[in-house]
């Protein structure tokens, strides 16, 4: 892949993230916010979506992951020392944020509540296998616990069938997943209901963004048309059977688009490479991780003590100090932590894989 592609995924990264804090600055949980639904309108209220633009990357850049891969270990040791270093980081940030400031839901957090981050176990999962009930050290957290499920069906598959066998499958188990919530319901009420529901947890449900994804490497990778319109199609799917009104469907399908054209138009690539979106593609992850701790913390505290802002600018410093802290992680902390567990574990050998996923 030639750096000028790395880049523009950067980009998207960069957009998708920014989608995301916006989101949560300006319009998420709104009865917690000082404006409350004031700023509720389109496109902030769209952000979180930037979540299933991260998941059309994952599927473009797990399967070029993969193909540089030799086998099924090689691939999960990238992987979670790729992930695993911010999350330790940026786990044991909030919860000292949690303790000190006292700004979750359900604070103060505890240890025992690192447990979900740090082995990227989904909670509801954790209580099915042991009864124990753990809250994750942040809610947010639960699209990487469906990315890691990906992770692991799609590696399984590949080494075992190829790359059509891996991506078909992928989409197949979200048809599967899609058909039982469609057939039975997720209230629980029958053992079909509960199946879906189970299906829809553990991330099944957002397969299809990551089978659209692959396929858009697949296009990328040798030029077929037909292979841009299966990925299109893939993606148009996974919008228009998601669980939102209208208008929420339909920018999910301009996020489709906005990937379609990422990989097509060189224009929009150059564009997409600017050291704006590049900066935030390059904190993406942790900045995913430690927003919305810091901007539940600081938000009422500005709200307080600088009553003149605007409503418009009352989140711009929480979401100031997010990104600096995000910038220290990828910077500073990742590299040393990576560094440490691989002079720990003898993972010398294991070498960064190209463009690194970020969820």
């Amino acid at each position: 892949m030639g750096r000028d592609r790395i880049e523009y995924l950067d980009g998207l990264r960069g957009i998708a993230i920014i989608a995301v804090v916006m989101f949560h600055g300006y319009v998420a949980f709104p009865d917690t916010l000082p404006f409350g639904d004031r700023f509720a309108v389109i496109p902030l209220r769209l952000g979180w979506q930037g979540v299933q633009l991260f998941f059309l990357i994952s599927g473009f850049v797990i399967l070029m992951s993969l193909e540089a891969c030799n086998d099924v270990a090689s691939f999960v040791a990238r992987r979670w020392l790729r992930l695993f270093p911010a999350m330790l980081i940026c786990s044991c940030f909030i919860l000292g944020l949690e303790n000190i400031i006292g700004a979750g839901p359900n604070s103060p957090k505890t240890w025992i509540n690192l447990i979900p981050g740090l082995t990227f176990l989904n909670p509801a999962l954790i209580h099915s296998l042991t009864g124990l009930s753990i809250a994750s050290m942040e809610g947010s957290f639960w699209s990487l616990y469906v990315e890691v499920v990906f992770y692991i069906v799609f590696g399984l598959a590949y080494f075992a069938g190829g790359r059509a066998f891996a991506v078909a499958l992928i989409f197949a188990i979200f048809l599967c997943s899609l058909g039982l919530r469609l057939i039975f319901g997720l209230d629980l009420s029958s053992l079909g209901s509960r199946i879906a529901a189970a299906t829809d947890w553990i991330g099944f449900i957002h397969f299809g963004w990551f089978s659209s994804g692959a396929l858009f490497y697949l296009y990328w990778s040798h030029r077929r048309w037909p292979m841009l319109a299966l990925a299109i199609s893939a993606g148009l799917i996974s919008a228009a059977t998601a669980r939102f009104a209208i208008p929420e469907r339909m920018g999910l399908c301009v996020v489709v688009l906005l990937f379609a054209t990422a990989v097509t138009v060189p224009l929009w690539q150059r564009a997409l490479s600017s050291r704006v979106l590049l900066f935030f593609g390059f904190i993406s992850y942790p900045l995913y991780l430690v927003h919305y701790p810091i901007i539940r913390a600081l938000l009422p505290a500005v709200a307080v003590h600088a009553p003149v802002l605007p409503s418009l600018l009352l989140p711009v410093a929480p979401i100031a100090c997010a990104v600096v802290t995000s910038w220290a992680v990828a910077q500073f902390g990742e590299p040393l932590v990576r560094q440490a567990i691989r002079r720990i574990a003898g993972l010398r050998h294991v070498q960064k894989s190209a463009g690194a996923v970020q969820p």
